[in-house]
């Protein structure tokens, strides 16, 4: 089996910090690809754990359901009833059907990135 490589393209943020483990969001080429959106722990001694990679258009996608989520729900009060959350992030179902149905895109990083425009990164 062929070694696995790992390039750390930017450190984004640290989301905790626990024992001397980090969770981390990181832009990684895995295996010398196009570099993606990488949530994991990290251990002082650079080893990660369990994870997940999202391209650059689905961490955009996440982003804006995020940044949606936050500016239009009491969190405390989700939280506080200990219920599952509905995001309810498409306006009508005809538009959830719509996107269901779409094809993954074939573009490249460079063309994800020129379609989001400025990113706070």
């Amino acid at each position: 089996m062929d070694e696995i490589t790992c390039d750390i393209i930017r450190k984004i943020a640290v989301l905790n910090a626990y024992n001397d483990r980090t969770k981390e969001c990181r832009l990684i080429s895995w295996n010398k690809a196009d570099p993606k959106f990488d949530i994991r722990d990290w251990g002082p001694d650079g080893r990660c754990g369990k994870g997940i990679t999202l391209s650059i258009g689905e961490g955009y996608k996440l982003y804006n359901a995020l940044d949606d989520f936050f500016k239009r729900r009491d969190i405390k009060e989700d939280v506080d009833k200990a219920k599952p959350v509905n995001l309810d992030i498409y306006p009508d179902e005809e538009e959830k059907e719509k996107t269901a149905e779409e094809e993954p895109s074939e573009t490249s990083v460079s063309e994800d990135l020129d379609d989001l425009g400025d990113l706070p990164y």
